[in-house]
């Protein structure tokens, strides 16, 4: 069987409910997989005998096992610019390098940091023109395309349009990345986030976990500095120094 890049969709399946089944699934499991144009060739099916043709977005490594033989996708790459034009999804996705990776949903205790934490910050900052932190901003630099749970940008920072607001595109690291550790999220791949953004121009990064109730702090050129004690005050950027935050009111927003 081959499966080449045509369309529209074409199926054209013959006597064979087991594979009826497994293209089934095959189907449903690419609306949740990031988008990349892939061929793929299977040489045997089963034993029977069916002809697929269509075209399909999807990033596949392993996929469709047939007994001890495996569907290898041969995998058309997608740009930065590529994915620029893509939809927005909920949750976001991110482009890091090549690869397409979608954020996991966030769940209660995330959720309510992120919320109340971004609103901490704003009532500090954003009388005073000193900075303003957005939540869920798609940033863009570096090969990357990430959208922080929250990113804080110096007043100055803040990208504006031709009428002198916030401009809708932000190809620009935040000056403060503020990542919130989620349950089933990979924390090095959230780790390499803050630490690539520091590369571009960000002063400091956040890794909240809220299982540990610890938060780890990524400042440039400096050691990684570990903060889980309630009452311990929490480093920020200079441009925000004005805010005073300890370990305990971050996690007081866990609170009712």
């Amino acid at each position: 069987m081959e499966i080449t890049e045509r369309s529209p969709l074409h199926l054209k399946l013959e006597g064979s409910s087991e594979w009826d089944r497994t293209l089934e699934v095959f189907l449903g499991l690419l609306a949740f997989i990031p988008p990349v144009r892939v061929t793929f060739r299977c040489e045997k099916l089963v034993d029977d005998h069916a002809t697929c043709q269509f075209s399909c977005y999807a990033a596949i490594y392993r996929l469709l096992l047939e007994g001890d033989e495996m569907v290898e996708p041969l995998c058309k790459s997608i740009t930065l610019e590529e994915f620029l034009q893509l939809e927005e999804t909920k949750p976001a996705r991110e482009y890091i390098d090549g690869h397409i990776i979608q954020k996991p949903m966030p769940q209660g205790k995330h959720s309510a940091i992120q919320t109340e934490l971004a609103a901490i910050i704003n009532t500090a900052l954003k009388p005073q023109k000193l900075g303003r932190a957005f939540a869920e901003l798609r940033c863009t630099f570096g090969n990357r395309s990430i959208v922080p749970d929250i990113a804080v940008f110096s007043w100055q920072q803040i990208p504006r349009d031709q009428n002198g607001k916030i401009a809708n595109a932000f190809a620009i690291a935040p000056n403060w990345i503020i990542e919130i550790l989620s349950p089933e999220q990979n924390q090095t791949r959230v780790t390499k986030n803050i630490v690539c953004s520091l590369q571009y121009g960000t002063e400091m990064g956040w890794l909240i976990d809220p299982a540990e109730q610890t938060i780890f702090v990524y400042v440039p050129d400096q050691q990684l500095q570990i903060c889980d004690q309630i009452d311990q005050q929490l480093p920020v950027p200079p441009f925000a120094e004005v805010l005073h935050l300890s370990l305990g009111t971050v996690f007081e927003c866990l609170q009712l």
